[in-house]
């Protein structure tokens, strides 16, 4: 058994050139990030860790929604506002298995906050899950990797059309397969084949941007 923590505060200042809803440069950030947890090692089973987390930003520099028109350019504008999150994550992964598997699992769980009018309300603009999971295989040279994501559905105005306001967004589960083969002095040649999304599942995590669905990919890496 083990513990973990770590604590970090500091100033975000804006980027050159933003600006806020009456054309002047937003505020600095101040954030503050804290995390701790546990980890857990069991021979013969493998680890667990399990973190809890918390993010607080002060005056945050956050798109707010409108644009306007400077020297020609169409630019978004920003605004400052509170923000929390607070979640709690896990981890856990598998021992080498017959000297050729490995599993892991990892998920995390979030509250988020953000100012509104003055209130803090759930931020809509967040995730509220994630969670990954995968197997990997090797042996004489072949590998095998089956990989999943899930992300919970959240929304975003950023990028949507003017009028129509906050767009759904995430709510999605993903797989990946790739197999490969490594071969040469050393092993550092492979070729590969690789399938993405492979359930073809139709979503978006930014407006305006949906994925591309199921596709295939074959290449070949060498490591030098």
């Amino acid at each position: 058994i083990s513990f973990h923590g770590n604590a970090a505060c500091g100033m975000v200042e804006p980027r050159r050139g933003t600006l806020d809803g009456s054309r002047k440069e937003p505020d600095n950030e101040r954030r503050l990030k804290l995390d701790a947890g546990v980890r857990f090692e069991f021979p013969g089973f493998g680890s667990a860790v399990i973190t809890g987390f918390m993010v607080g930003q002060d005056d945050a520099i956050v798109i707010s929604g409108k644009t306007a028109v400077v020297n020609g350019h169409v630019l978004e504008l920003y605004e400052n506002r509170d923000q929390r999150q607070t979640g709690i994550e896990l981890e856990c992964r598998s021992p080498l298995i017959r000297n050729a598997v490995r599993f892991f699992a990892t998920g995390a769980v979030m509250r988020s906050r953000a100012e509104q009018n003055g209130v803090m309300r759930t931020n809509r603009e967040a995730p509220q899950a994630i969670a990954s999971g995968g197997a990997y295989y090797t042996s004489g040279g072949f590998d095998l990797n089956a990989l999943w994501k899930y992300v919970s559905e959240y929304e975003s105005a950023r990028f949507a059309e003017p009028g129509k306001g906050p767009q759904p967004l995430g709510d999605f589960n993903d797989v990946t397969l790739t197999g490969g083969y490594s071969f040469g002095q050393d092993k550092k040649s492979r070729v590969y084949l690789e399938a993405r999304n492979v359930f073809d599942i139709r979503y978006s995590t930014v407006v305006g941007y949906p994925d591309f669905g199921r596709r295939y990919t074959a290449g070949y890496g060498r490591v030098f």
